[in-house]
């Protein structure tokens, strides 16, 4: 009986465990919608770079000043770069290189449309490259016209890109330019597209591009700028699900909807100078096939279609292809990108194929002669017994999709792991791939960036999800959290069941020291609010420090001890990411209560 009694104690509180699991792992991984992304401090460095004897490019440069570069190109064309880029990268692991391209934003002159072309465009990039002293850039983002840019750079040079992510991808083809026109875009904003036509002569109505450019180089101030404004109200009315009306106010900032409108249209016009489906072409794509590709898409991008970044992905099928649900085409919309959506840059020591990728390791590995003969040094990887012929085909099996419908979650396969044996753990690289290897392709694709600083996935995510810890409504959702755990009987009735907990565990991977630390630094807490008059500020007050220590990295050495390791994240230090693994703990050892 008392077994009886006792083991249905153990399920009454393991159900309420649950729900607290659930409740808590639904507050940390959270929508993206409410991520904010990295705070960064105000740039390191920035200044003008004169790349001929008329344009003058202002740049930027924020985050670690010896982290891994980054190079953010911006759309339009004729668009402006600010300190809002820098938000979906980490400032503790990279350094952020923005810059305005030529005729826009702070760059000078304004508006010129003297040697200003893509050519120009990717050599200015070169130019940048070496005046700050970076000898390859990390990943190059680029967003819309970025993509463009983005991808065009890594064609022409290389040797220089480490990995690559795009988003609402633009390739400037002709059938391209016509859908955000008059082919596709007009037939689902029939209204705002009448309005666009509108504006111009009767006689120019049929051919927008050619029409506009007229007016945005007439020789009267007024009309340029009168018809800069229509070019933009157009292109910002239809860029996002709902209309944002902070960027319907820049169309009245006359410099940069001037700026914007005539480099737009004056690229356009031209084709970008570039041939139709140019970047799409097998033999240019094969110069990029080596490079870690993520895309990113608006399932709903009305003027860059998702069928662009779908031949994308097919032409590279090495790539990995995230669509977001419910966004249009721009990157600063609510349901847009974030740190969470964005997919972490792999490096580019990582083969492409996802047997290779998976033994990428982080530290130095040995090149062949072959390789360096060849000058491909940094597509070498180092396999172990090469001739040896493996057990089990990998190249035999289905290859598995790679088109993910958004967030990826890691599962445990057992199918999956049977088929790729752990390998060690060789870098946060090597870990990258593994997870997204064992990950169900019909999970969503989420995965944050992981650093050498990161341990674990998980990690990174909650530490995402605790960016703004001054969010009042994020401080209220940790403590309807923490209410929910002082309402499970004050963890009293756990005290009992601590011992049996960690007596049936067969890993005791969190170790007696850190259960025993967490037990009496979590209850004396729950004590302490429970005897407080006011509990909802107490429990506030704890969200708001579990919140805080999420965002602090661990500072490990060599020489703690195992107590010093755990109370780096229990007692004083407990973080949200302490409570789901112990959650998970007590769950996994009361079921093994005989």
């Amino acid at each position: 009986m008392l077994i009886a009694r006792h083991r249905s104690t153990s399920l009454t509180i393991l159900e309420s465990y649950i729900l607290y699991q659930f409740e808590l792992l639904n507050f940390i991984m959270a929508s993206p919608r409410t991520i904010p992304g990295y705070a960064h401090e105000d740039a390191f460095d920035d200044g003008f770079l004169a790349v001929s004897s008329i344009h003058r490019l202002y740049y930027s440069q924020y985050g670690k000043m010896d982290g891994k570069p980054v190079l953010f190109l911006h759309g339009g064309p004729g668009g402006q770069t600010g300190k809002a880029n820098t938000v979906y990268f980490n400032p503790a692991v990279y350094r952020v290189v923005l810059f305005d391209q030529r005729g826009a934003g702070k760059s000078t002159p304004n508006a010129d449309l003297r040697e200003n072309t893509t050519e120009f465009i990717l050599n200015d990039i070169e130019l940048l490259r070496k005046h700050i002293g970076i000898p390859k850039w990390h990943c190059v983002f680029g967003g819309s016209w970025g993509s463009t840019l983005s991808l065009l750079y890594a064609q022409e040079h290389p040797e220089l890109v480490g990995s690559l992510i795009v988003q609402g991808i633009f390739t400037v083809r002709k059938e391209e330019l016509d859908w955000s026109r008059r082919a596709g875009a007009a037939r689902i904003f029939p209204d705002l597209f009448d309005n666009f036509i509108d504006h111009l002569p009767e006689e120019d109505r049929e051919t927008p591009y050619t029409g506009y450019y007229k007016l945005l180089t007439a020789s009267d101030k007024e009309t340029r700028i009168a018809a800069a404004r229509s070019w933009n109200t157009w292109d910002m009315s239809i860029g996002t699900i709902e209309v944002n009306q902070a960027s319907l106010e820049n169309i009245n900032d006359d410099n940069w909807s001037l700026s914007h409108a005539l480099l737009e249209c004056h690229y356009f016009i031209n084709g970008a100078w570039l041939e139709d489906g140019h970047i799409l072409k097998k033999s240019n794509l094969d110069k990029i096939r080596h490079i870690p590709m993520t895309i990113i898409q608006g399932r709903y991008d009305i003027i860059c279609p998702p069928q662009t970044a779908y031949d994308l992905h097919q032409g590279l099928p090495g790539s990995r292809l995230c669509w977001i649900p419910d966004a249009g085409h721009s990157a600063s919309h609510k349901y847009r990108i974030t740190p969470l959506s964005l997919s972490s840059a792999p490096t580019y020591k990582t083969a492409i194929t996802p047997e290779v990728q998976k033994l990428a390791c982080d530290h130095v590995q040995p090149v062949c002669s072959r390789c360096e003969r060849k000058g491909k040094a940094a597509e070498c990887f180092y396999r172990e017994n090469p001739f040896k012929r493996s057990k089990t085909s990998v190249a035999s099996q289905s290859p598995r999709s790679q088109v993910l419908s958004s967030p990826i979650v890691p599962s445990s396969s057992i199918a999956q792991v049977r088929l790729y044996p752990n390998p060690g753990f060789l870098g946060s690289s090597s870990f990258e791939a593994v997870v997204h290897e064992l990950s169900d392709e019909n999970q969503q694709c989420m995965t944050a960036p992981l650093g050498s600083e990161n341990i674990s996935l998980a990690r990174e995510v909650a530490r995402a999800a605790a960016q703004s810890t001054q969010d009042p409504q994020r401080i209220q959702n940790g403590a309807d959290v923490l209410s929910l755990a002082l309402s499970l009987r004050k963890l009293n009735a756990t005290k009992t069941l601590f011992s049996e907990w960690r007596g049936h565990s067969s890993e005791q991977f969190l170790g007696s020291t850190c259960a025993t630390l967490f037990q009496e630094s979590f209850s004396a807490d729950m004590t302490e609010i429970e005897q407080s008059t006011d509990q909802m500020n107490g429990v506030r007050s704890m969200s708001r420090r579990l919140f805080d220590n999420s965002t602090k990295p661990f500072d490990i050495s060599d020489t703690m001890t195992v107590k010093e390791f755990y109370s780096l994240y229990t007692a004083s230090n407990l973080r949200w990411e302490t409570i789901g693994i112990i959650i998970t703990f007590i769950g996994k050892q009361t079921l093994a209560i005989n």
